[in-house]
């Protein structure tokens, strides 16, 4: 037990929950930065006749459970007890009051606590904050209004609440009376951690920190040996890979040095962005990513081949791998295993010219890589010594900081250095040679109308059905390109294939697609195996409006779904009404080459594509994306 002058405070919560504002708050002065960290701080004050010693933890994420938490985090949470030694009177879990308290949430706070030991939750405040006075509501309010999730954490803490204005201080002096009083029904003991489980985490801690050390110095060495070979560079090709959710996008914008052109979300198809960066040329593949969690059977085959096709898009192939993790989140043996697998869909070798990128890299403040790469655990630190010690840290936030990125560059300069020329000649790269296009379909769907809007003008009579096979011909980006117009539901002769043709199925994205006509096209598409050579074309691109093809893919149903996925996921929309929009027949024609490109990279190397899946594998996906691979 400690004075009755005297109060010892941990702060406890989820990131942005406002535990940093609340610990100023209570001391009455800017002691704590207003930005999450991966360290606990202390810092001493005096209010209201009281000393008060007040430690700020790490917060975790609100909607993720203690599993998924960083093990450098849970252990500072552990720690954090030490720092007011020999104990705390009061844990403040603070909750966000804006912020719905979810079942998910509640279990998060749970688990968090759970780490200090069941006794802890006599020793615990909920902190309601509000960031203004207009939206400031009394404890019991909130906990009536919360729900059962909020009514469980409250009848947990003894139905101890309070509720605080982060910047107004009206609050706090009732807010130490309650801690005063917590402490007082607690006989003045301060919680006290179990210490077995407090010096076993201050044990792991000292280990970790001795690791770091090592490995900081192997590295240093092993760069400075590095850099004595290093030989001049103006081309560098990447591919950055890894889980959904990493950064990868970010991390290449960063990179490139620009502002994102596109909206960030899931990667759905390999994406190509070129630029200089410090004199030198590069080129940076950004490709689909797994679930953290999925092993490689359980990723769609899609995606995988997305993957493998990746090195094709950056001839003649990558110099350097970037397996991009963030740095924020737990990383376990499924992580690691999920990692591996994708990664040697490309080949076993491929860890030769791997280097770990590190996203969020913000979070980790003042924490050096080494140390949260020891801190981690055995997974990680397996991973590490793949990329033989190989890894560099990236803060998104701060793209200007151009120090990090020619930093990267120089580890990728030095990791280029292992080959013998620099380059992995692992895929050719070429567009498929192709000089005609037949179009497919159903009457009144809009075939002739396709077909004119591919040869920009009027050729194809679209006031009458078409009778008989007609063909014209146009230039599109320098090549002499036939376009074949069918009539209906044109039979396809085994003689058809003996040419470099593609094959433009024509759907009307206007209509109705039922499960019948999709029989029907499959029996016609079946007959001369042409499904690999086939994209499904969508006519009436108007009719669309603001929606997008995939949405409209989606909310038509199954067969649909299943023609486009058994089309390989190659789909492109064309508005016949607007024929002089000479990109839109560009993006066809690329798309169409890269159609045929692919198949002649399946057949030419069965041995690659065998360790993606077979046809018979793929899966539904839960939205189909058209390739647009676009240089910017």
């Amino acid at each position: 037990s400690l004075g009755a002058s005297q109060l010892q405070i941990v702060l406890l919560g989820g990131r942005n929950c406002g535990k940093n504002f609340l610990g100023n708050l209570i001391l009455g002065k800017e002691e704590f930065v207003t930005k999450e960290r991966t360290s606990s701080s202390r810092r001493l004050g005096a209010a209201a006749g009281l000393w008060l010693t007040v430690v700020d933890t790490p917060g975790w994420w609100c909607d993720s459970g203690a599993r998924d938490t960083s093990s450098l985090v849970k252990r500072e949470i552990i720690t954090s007890v030490s720092l007011c030694s020999p104990g705390p009177h009061a844990f403040l879990i603070t909750v966000k009051a804006s912020s719905v308290f979810s079942e998910r949430r509640r279990r998060a706070v749970e688990e968090h606590v759970a780490l200090l030991g069941e006794g802890a939750w006599g020793h615990c405040i909920v902190i309601f904050t509000f960031a203004y006075r207009f939206q400031h509501t009394h404890a019991e309010e909130c906990v009536e209004r919360g729900g059962e999730a909020l009514r469980w954490l409250a009848e947990k803490c003894g139905r101890r609440c309070h509720s605080v204005v982060l910047n107004d201080d009206a609050d706090v002096a009732e807010l130490l009376v309650k801690v005063q009083k917590l402490a007082a029904e607690n006989g003045g003991r301060v919680f006290e951690m179990q210490e077995e489980v407090l010096q076993k985490t201050l044990e792991e801690e000292r280990g970790a920190a001795e690791r770091a050390q090592l490995r900081f110095l192997r590295m240093k060495r092993q760069r400075s040996l590095l850099r004595e070979k290093l030989r001049p560079v103006t081309t560098i090709r990447l591919v950055l890979l890894g889980a959904k959710g990493s950064g990868k996008t970010s991390a290449l914008n960063t990179i490139l040095g620009r502002e994102s052109s596109r909206r960030l979300s899931r990667t759905a198809q390999c994406w190509v962005g070129d630029a200089v960066v410090f004199g030198r040329q590069v080129t940076a593949v950004d490709t689909p990513g797994w679930w953290m969690n999925y092993f490689c059977n359980e990723t769609s085959l899609f995606d995988r081949r997305e993957m493998v096709l990746s090195l094709s898009l950056c001839p003649p192939g990558p110099h350097v791998f970037l397996l991009v993790i963030r740095a924020d989140r737990a990383f376990t043996e499924t992580h690691r295993r999920a990692a591996q697998e994708h990664l040697e869909l490309i080949s076993e070798l491929v860890w030769a010219r791997t280097i770990l990128l590190f996203t969020f890299g913000d979070w980790l403040g003042d924490t050096t890589t080494e140390k949260f790469i020891e801190s981690e655990g055995e997974p990680l630190r397996w991973l590490v010594e793949k990329c033989s010690n190989r890894y560099h840290v990236l803060n998104n936030k701060t793209k200007g900081d151009g120090f990090q990125v020619r930093e990267l560059i120089g580890k990728i300069e030095e990791a280029m250095t292992c080959g013998c020329d620099g380059s992995w000649h692992y895929i050719k790269t070429e567009r498929a040679a192709f000089n005609e296009v037949k179009i497919l379909g159903k009457k009144k769907g809009g075939k002739s109308s396709c077909g004119n809007t591919i040869l920009n003008r009027h050729d194809f009579p679209t006031n009458s059905q078409t009778a008989s096979c007609c063909e014209n011909q146009c230039r599109i980006e320098g090549k002499t390109v036939s376009v074949l117009d069918t009539p209906g539901c044109f039979p396809v002769a085994p003689e058809v294939l003996s040419t470099p043709s593609a094959f433009l199925l024509v759907v009307n994205v206007s209509s109705s697609f039922t499960a019948l006509r999709r029989e029907a096209i499959e029996e016609q598409l079946d007959a001369g195996e042409l499904w690999s050579r086939t994209v499904v074309l969508f006519s009436h691109g108007d009719w669309l409006g603001d929606t997008s093809l995939e949405r409209r893919i989606e909310s038509e149903g199954e067969p649909l779904r299943r023609l486009v996925e058994r089309c390989g996921n190659w789909y492109h929309v064309l508005d016949n009404k607007n024929q002089g929009d000479a990109a839109q027949v560009r993006e066809l024609i690329r798309l169409v080459e890269e159609m045929l490109a692919t198949e002649r990279r399946v057949c030419k190397d069965d041995q690659l594509w065998r360790r993606v899946g077979s046809a018979e594998e793929q899966q539904n996906n839960a939205m189909l994306r058209r390739r647009n691979l676009r240089k910017q």
